[in-house]
């Protein structure tokens, strides 16, 4: 998704587009996390009536279903993708208008879509590889990025926030477990902050303010419990709170801006599918870990310090290396992304 919007959208708002996207898939898994909180609890027992799972069932098939049919009927075919793959430029030209909303062309539009058929041209010209012609550094940009998300967005440390949130309920067989919903909300929060600030900010700053501050909350609530043999209930919800504004606030919306826009269209494709292949091959490590190697107190402060450590380095690189890419093209924003 974030790889159409960065074709589709104009300079001025595609990063607030896919911070929207970024935020609205938050804002569902908030919603939903309210629905089935009765579930969250491992030690309920007595099922209702009407189950959770059953509830989100039923609301999520139909929205399934008509998101399906809007986008069958409403999703125009990027016109960059049309240039490539069709050298089609008239059909491209219309779809361009369409998507910004224009019967004829004005000399704005006719300069964005000559930039769109320039970043074609030179695309052409270049091979599918995805680690050749300058496309490896922007590569390990992103990717270094997005494994930072997965340090603090991965099953083991969502089962540690989860357990250690919720020593500040007083749960029973019934009660419902607020600690997921409030982990969502707070990262909605977070993220409905990004919307509105991500182009007043520069890309590297939004990243390295976000970034420092998620770390070194990781890295001080990982010392507490090494250092602390009894923690107050309200430290793990208000650090772990803290934490999940921060790294929504900078960390994911940008590194999916910079997703979109970092490789030629020629090489996208490929490049966007191995960065989210090595993504989700961290996910099946860490699972393996987290069910092979037994969890304790020990090995969960020296996870977070860990942890923490890295995000920190990761912030280093990204206050050198993120390029400023707001109000730029997209040939602008591969010909920044392929220098740095």
């Amino acid at each position: 998704m974030s790889m159409y919007i960065g074709e589709i959208a104009s300079k001025q708002y595609r990063g607030k587009l896919i911070t929207l996207m970024v935020g609205s898939i938050i804002a569902g898994i908030a919603v939903f996390s309210v629905i089935s909180m009765v579930t969250t609890n491992v030690i309920y027992i007595m099922e209702p009536a009407m189950h959770a799972n059953m509830a989100l069932g039923i609301i999520i098939m139909p929205l399934s279903l008509a998101a399906f049919v809007l986008a069958f009927f409403l999703t125009i075919e990027s016109p960059i993708h049309t240039l490539l793959v069709k050298n089609d430029e008239s059909t491209a030209q219309k779809d361009f208008l369409k998507l910004r909303g224009q019967a004829l062309e004005t000399t704005e539009t006719a300069q964005e879509f000559t930039e769109m058929k320039l970043l074609v041209a030179e695309s052409n010209m270049l091979s599918k590889i995805f680690v050749t012609e300058g496309n490896f550094k922007p590569f390990q940009l992103v990717l270094t990025l997005k494994l930072a998300n997965l340090l603090y967005f991965n099953f083991s440390m969502n089962i540690a926030k989860m357990t250690l949130m919720s020593m500040m309920f007083d749960l029973g067989l019934t009660t419902p477990n607020w600690a997921p919903p409030i982990l969502m909300l707070s990262k909605l929060g977070g993220a409905l902050l990004a919307i509105f600030i991500i182009d007043i900010l520069p890309r590297r700053f939004q990243y390295g303010f976000s970034s420092t501050f998620t770390g070194t909350f990781l890295l001080a609530f990982g010392i507490v419990l090494a250092t602390h043999d009894y923690l107050e209930p309200w430290i793990p919800p208000f650090l772990y709170i803290t934490a999940e504004v921060f790294v929504t606030f900078g960390m994911l919306p940008v590194s999916e801006i910079l997703l979109s826009e970092a490789f030629p269209p020629k090489k996208k494709v490929l490049s966007v599918a191995s960065v989210l292949i090595c993504e989700y091959v961290g996910h099946m490590v860490v699972y393996i870990i987290y069910f092979n190697v037994p969890s304790n107190l020990q090995s969960t402060y020296i996870k977070t310090i860990v942890f923490g450590g890295v995000i920190l380095l990761k912030c280093l690189l990204a206050l050198l290396l993120i390029p400023d890419t707001r109000n730029t093209t997209p040939r602008e924003a591969v010909q920044m992304m392929s220098k740095h």
